[in-house]
């Protein structure tokens, strides 16, 4: 009798516990969903204001130019003017050396 009565009690607990765990497997699909359909929105979304917005432009630094300007202005633009004339190759170019070796 006490066996039969341990096997119904077993049997009862087992059902309860697969149906805990069905109940939480589908909560858990539940937030994936809800997760998924989030993200969607937000790439959608995401999508639809990026096709709007022009692209971004990387503007060109005029550094050459400052110094050009600031040369003809009578400005001294630092050791370049002073220095002694450029020095030129057999063949005529010019030897431009960077500033760490002037």
């Amino acid at each position: 009798m006490e066996e039969k009565l341990q096997k119904a009690q077993a049997k009862k607990q087992r059902e309860e516990a697969q149906l805990q765990r069905q109940v939480e497997l589908e909560e858990k699909r539940n937030v994936r969903a809800k997760l998924k359909l989030n993200t969607r929105q937000k790439l959608s979304n995401k999508l639809n204001n990026a096709s709007a917005k022009p692209p971004q432009v990387a503007q060109p630094s005029n550094k050459r130019q400052e110094r050009a300007s600031a040369a003809q202005a009578g400005v001294q633009a630092g050791d370049e003017l002073s220095a002694a004339p450029a020095k030129v190759t057999l063949r005529g170019r010019k030897i431009n050396l960077p500033q760490n070796y002037r």
